[in-house]
């Protein structure tokens, strides 16, 4: 599936347009769409950013344009895959495309576990893994932490549009590849069962 030939990604792409006649730096205005779009939902975890400066006439066209409807009719992380095409890969470190995903779900995260079971993620992006868990129907308990502020906001706003039922965090880290033992620690087995 090409991502540019959805509606989930025109509509986005159309909503990024209408910003960067104000922000005209991809990055400025990205940001701008992803504070706009958690201001709307009113998504909290995203407010140590300003909500951005609109006409009136923007905010007409935004509103207009956007429809959260249209979004979780095929849920993926369709911020990420903008990010990606306009050459932001700070928002997204993991660019693992839906079929990788699902690919990498299929093979290490059965059908069969418990409820209980808790499948977790050290760096989890923008929650690419967690979609992919979603959209096979595995029911468990998600967790993940991710370093990037950036990540960690596409991360947010991804949660609350598509009622992701995840716990995440942002962890604090200045510098998340220096540690010698970063390799190691994401040679992880996902899953930890805390009963049945």
């Amino acid at each position: 599936m090409r991502a540019d030939r959805v509606p989930q990604f025109q509509m986005l792409e159309s909503c990024y347009a209408i910003l960067n006649e104000r922000y005209k730096k991809p990055q400025a205005c990205f940001s701008a769409l992803l504070q706009w779009i958690a201001h709307k939902l009113r998504i909290s975890g995203t407010h140590d950013y300003p909500t951005p400066t609109l006409t009136l006439d923007m905010e007409a066209r935004l509103n207009s344009t956007f429809d959260i409807a249209v979004l979780k009719q095929e849920p993926w992380d369709w911020l990420g895959e903008l990010a990606v095409k306009l050459n932001l890969f700070d928002y997204v470190p993991h660019r693992s495309t839906l079929d990788e995903v699902m690919d990498y779900v299929q093979h290490n995260i059965p059908r069969s576990i418990s409820r209980t079971t808790v499948v977790f993620d050290p760096s989890a992006g923008t929650g690419r893994l967690f979609f992919g868990i979603m959209r096979a129907g595995i029911e468990c308990i998600m967790a993940g932490v991710e370093p990037s502020p950036k990540a960690y906001r596409i991360l947010v706003v991804n949660k609350h549009i598509y009622n992701m039922p995840a716990f995440v965090v942002r962890a604090e880290l200045k510098e998340p590849f220096a540690s010698p033992i970063w390799k190691e620690a994401n040679l992880y087995n996902p899953l930890f069962n805390f009963g049945n």
